[in-house]
């Protein structure tokens, strides 16, 4: 069988089939010359050790890379700079670092004109404070003789003086004769006068109370220890008392003996009682007041309110 279009002549292949027949005429039967194919000598092949191994891969790879070329008009054969998005952001990264480079300069600037810190050679809240009471001595100071001026309703200034009193004139007390007067009126009771030191202790522990000073009166228990007159006893039951608070068991028989005596004590003990009871007993003893005499007891309080109280 011919095939026309191959070459100025006819081809015609041979057929394996054909070309054994033609063989079968020979002395030797090769395969592969035989049929027209040539398989090169066939060997045992050398193993390849671990390094000719992973080499020959990089080998390939280096070929495969250097084989690839880039057609002139690819695109991807175009710069990378010339990619839109890379341009923009370098055109960012040069204005960042030209605006660094621009306020680096500023403050550096600045600190060769100033040469000094805010924070530490510029005068703080407390330093200007001290500078202003420096230069003005007299800031905040009230003098007192200024005159205190009010304001009508119409406006007009009230010009009003504060009042001055007059200081008491000094007494010489050893040029003046005062009459002679009773101050103890304490009779200790017989129950409390025979009382032992241990057994006043532990009334006294019993009771809270601490005492110091030069031989001071008994605690006593009850209101019948302090030999209060019958008119004043009536006027304390009255009064719904019931036995005496710790600062009257000792404060009364001291006060009642005529010794002066600072009571300590919290709010609402009956300390108000405590100076009241033998005050009475004091000036009751005292001759009836005569034109021109004083006071006979004086209770200083340090507010109005407790003066209201008291009396």
């Amino acid at each position: 069988m011919s095939y026309p279009g191959y070459g100025s002549g006819n081809f015609t292949p041979s057929s394996g089939y054909a070309a054994m027949q033609g063989a079968g005429t020979s002395k030797t039967f090769v395969p592969g010359r035989t049929l027209n194919y040539h398989v090169g000598s066939v060997g045992k092949r050398r193993a390849m050790t671990e390094e000719e191994y992973f080499n020959d891969d990089e080998d390939e790879d280096k070929k495969s890379a250097d084989s690839y070329q880039k057609a002139p008009d690819s695109p991807a054969n175009s710069d990378d700079s010339d990619d839109p998005l890379d341009a923009f952001m370098a055109s960012i990264e040069k204005e960042i670092v030209a605006d660094t480079k621009e306020r680096i300069s500023t403050v550096e600037e600045k600190l060769k004109e100033k040469g000094t810190r805010d924070d530490i050679d510029n005068e703080d809240i407390q330093e200007s404070y001290f500078r202003y009471m420096e230069e003005n001595p007299n800031a905040g100071v009230v003098n007192e003789e200024e005159d205190i001026i009010d304001y009508d309703s119409d406006g007009n200034p009230i010009i009003e003086r504060k009042k001055v009193i007059d200081p008491l004139p000094s007494l010489d007390h050893s040029e003046i004769e005062y009459e002679p007067f009773e101050r103890n009126f304490y009779t200790p009771h017989e129950e409390i006068e025979s009382l032992s030191d241990d057994q006043v202790d532990e009334l006294r522990s019993k009771l809270g109370i601490k005492v110091s000073g030069l031989s001071p009166p008994h605690p006593v228990s009850s209101f019948a220890h302090f030999g209060f007159d019958e008119a004043l006893l009536g006027a304390v039951r009255k009064s719904e008392y019931t036995k005496p608070t710790p600062i009257q068991a000792q404060g009364i028989p001291v006060a009642m003996s005529g010794r002066d005596m600072i009571g300590i004590a919290k709010t609402g003990s009956g300390k108000t009682a405590a100076f009241l009871w033998p005050l009475l007993i004091h000036i009751m003893d005292q001759r009836e007041l005569q034109k021109g005499d004083g006071p006979i007891g004086l209770i200083l309080a340090p507010t109005r309110e407790l003066s209201q109280q008291i009396s």
